[in-house]
């Protein structure tokens, strides 16, 4: 019997310890990156183009050029700086290092 169920009486939540347990996270983490995940609405772009968010834990970076949305990793490969520290607008993202 699945626990989740469009009836809200009779649904469930999660037992505790996928909430506690490091192995059930991890597995949950793991699925949370294989798959499409809500991280924002359009409106929070009406002042810039560029947001940090944390990401099932890790730093990354959404974009929006009035078309298209991406999300990618908000850390330099060369310095492993932040790249991005706070909304901002512009077309380029630079390393502050």
């Amino acid at each position: 019997m699945s626990i989740i169920d469009e009836d809200i009486s009779i649904s469930q939540t999660l037992p505790s310890n996928h909430y506690t347990e490091k192995a059930l996270f991890d597995v949950h983490r793991v699925n949370l990156c294989k798959n499409w995940q809500f991280v924002g609405h359009n409106s929070w772009f009406e002042k810039s183009k560029k947001l940090p968010i944390n990401l099932a834990g890790e730093p990354a970076i959404i974009t929006h050029d009035n078309e298209i949305i991406r999300c990618i990793s908000n850390v330099c490969t060369h310095r492993a700086m932040l790249l991005v520290s706070e909304a901002e607008n512009g077309n380029s993202i630079k390393c502050p290092y």
